[in-house]
């Protein structure tokens, strides 16, 4: 699906390819989450990398759940990396290394459980059991990494201790929402899922999101929060109608759409940070919407096609009762034929032929073959259009045909029929 959803053969065979590349992939890999660092380094606390959203974070659990486990260490390098070229080192070597560390470590276990074989996680996001598995992960996770990285600043005397809740707070909103819009987006891109776009209904819906987007944000403060249900609407709208690909397209725009606005009308940290909480609610309300719907559907596709495979072994039985059915019709005539042939043949050895007896077996041996032919386009119209043809008949008519069917076994068993019937009967 599709379930019935399959990952493509030549989409595997990149996966593979990218996978063997270690080197390519990794630079690759620093080069991207530096990018996205520095695009999302919005409202940040002092000089760190704590913002109120973090795809680079999400950018790293796909790159390992689609490729190995062997690219965990990049979990902890592209971080350093980051601090490095972007924030020209704002920490000690020992801090930023002990900081990247914790970042690397933690969420490596965290995946490091989501690839374990008895987990039995599928990237691909077939069921909603993945979808939860994957948040749940992404949020425990992320609470770890923050309390841990936050506390290696306070008890540094990077950042005082009466900020300790509040950047803790800020690292897990920015991570958990980096992984929640992010990764589910880029594990069903990677693994060749993601629908085409360009319908008449993608155009609604990207409209849709952009006039509530403005709504809310154009709005005063007081009602900016209120009204952020408005929100809900198309990305409700998106997952009931088309699924799980379609929503994560819809939640990466409206995050993007919300980032940009806010930043664009510079609003207070305050106010970034309640709109990144109300956007994680958004989140896991449009993903497990769009996984449900998914999961029906690929559910509807294997009960339909279940339901094909027993009418295929339906209609083999049907066949073999169908043969049965067949021999059983052709086998009266033929045998009436017979009957008369024989009895044909033994007249014409005679010396004398008796041309009444010989005229009357041919005749009625041609009256068999016609009924013979007759049985076939019956059976071939009831194939054909899966019903046979009823229609009134003679009663006597009936007994008589039947009577000469049985005449073979009648002399052969020496036995005798008596037929005693009413005259004016009606048709049947």
């Amino acid at each position: 699906m599709p379930g019935i959803d399959v990952v493509s053969p030549s989409r595997r065979a990149a996966l593979g390819l990218l996978s063997g590349r270690w080197p390519l992939v990794s630079a690759f890999f620093c080069l991207a989450y530096v990018a996205l660092d520095w695009l999302s380094y919005i409202h940040p606390v002092a000089p760190f990398d704590i913002t109120p959203w973090n795809p680079p974070t999400g950018l790293g659990f796909a790159l390992v759940l689609l490729l190995g486990r062997k690219y965990m260490p990049l979990l902890a390098l592209a971080p350093l990396l980051s601090d490095v070229v972007l924030r020209d080192q704002p920490l000690p070597w020992w801090l930023e290394i002990a900081c990247a560390s914790v970042i690397g470590s933690v969420y490596s276990c965290a995946l490091y459980f989501l690839t374990a074989a008895r987990t039995r996680f599928d990237p691909a996001l077939g069921s909603i059991g993945d979808l939860l598995l994957l948040l749940a992960a992404s949020a425990i996770s992320a609470a770890i990494t923050a309390c841990a990285y936050v506390g290696l600043l306070t008890t540094s005397e990077m950042l005082p201790y009466a900020q300790f809740t509040s950047a803790a707070l800020r690292f897990w909103i920015g991570d958990v929402i980096g992984i929640m819009i992010f990764t589910p987006f880029l594990l069903i891109w990677g693994l060749g899922r993601m629908p085409q776009l360009g319908t008449a209904e993608d155009g609604l819906f990207a409209v849709a999101i952009v006039v509530a987007v403005t709504l809310v944000v154009s709005l005063p403060a007081s009602s900016q929060f209120q009204l952020f249900y408005l929100l809900f609407l198309p990305i409700v709208w998106i997952a009931l109608r088309s699924g799980l690909a379609h929503v994560t397209i819809g939640l990466l725009g409206v995050q993007l759409a919300v980032v940009i606005a806010l930043q664009y009308m510079q609003e207070t940290v305050a106010e970034v940070i309640s709109f990144q909480i109300l956007m994680l609610v958004l989140a896991a309300t449009g993903l497990l919407m769009g996984a449900a719907v998914s999961q029906q559907r690929r559910a509807e596709t294997q009960l339909r096609l279940q339901q094909e495979a027993l009418a295929r072994v339906s209609r083999l039985g049907s066949m073999g009762a169908l043969g049965t059915a067949i021999a059983h019709e052709v086998n009266q005539p033929l045998s009436a034929i017979a009957l008369y042939a024989d009895v044909l043949s033994r007249e014409l050895e005679k010396d004398v032929i008796d041309r009444a007896v010989a005229t009357e077996a041919a005749r009625k041996a041609v009256a068999q073959v016609t009924r013979a032919a007759e049985i076939i386009k019956r059976l071939r119209d009831m194939i054909r259009l899966g019903q046979s043809e009823a229609g009134p008949n003679s009663v006597r008519v009936i007994f008589d045909e039947t009577n000469e069917l049985l005449r073979d076994d009648i002399e052969r068993f020496r036995a005798r029929l008596t037929m005693t019937m009413t005259s004016g009967l009606p048709d049947v």
